[in-house]
């Protein structure tokens, strides 16, 4: 199973944002940049495991994440070893980084949305992913 959670973050830049998490989760991150979403942070703990700062608003590209235009910054953990433990180490954090969404990926290919309100999951979808 795969579990790829987003976070959003009411930080000014993407500094702040790493500073803070590198603090909370105890993560290094790299400065990286992309002409699609311009400068960012990342850290690759496994082939699978990624965590990705970056602001949700690019210009010319946009917003990354439309439906989250309150926060400034957004925070990827993809495929973490321990999500619930990443959770809440975050958690204690809760009036800077708010959990927004989780996407779980099972091994016969279901995919199921889940967005994260009032402390708790809400499924919004769940559908067989093609092979």
């Amino acid at each position: 199973m795969n579990i790829y959670d987003l976070y959003g973050l009411n930080v000014d830049n993407i500094e702040s944002a790493k500073l803070l998490l590198e603090s909370i989760v105890g993560i290094h991150f790299e400065l990286r940049d992309s002409m699609y979403i311009g400068d960012y942070y990342s850290s690759k703990v496994s082939q699978k495991e990624r965590y990705i700062i970056q602001n949700n608003y690019y210009e010319p590209e946009g917003w990354k994440e439309e439906q989250y235009k309150d926060f400034k910054v957004l925070f990827y953990a993809n495929c973490p070893q321990n999500p619930d433990e990443l959770h809440t180490k975050i958690s204690s954090c809760s009036d800077i980084v708010c959990m927004l969404h989780r996407t779980i990926i099972t091994e016969t290919r279901w995919a199921k949305e889940l967005r994260f309100v009032n402390g708790q999951f809400e499924i919004i979808s769940e559908q067989k992913l093609p092979k």
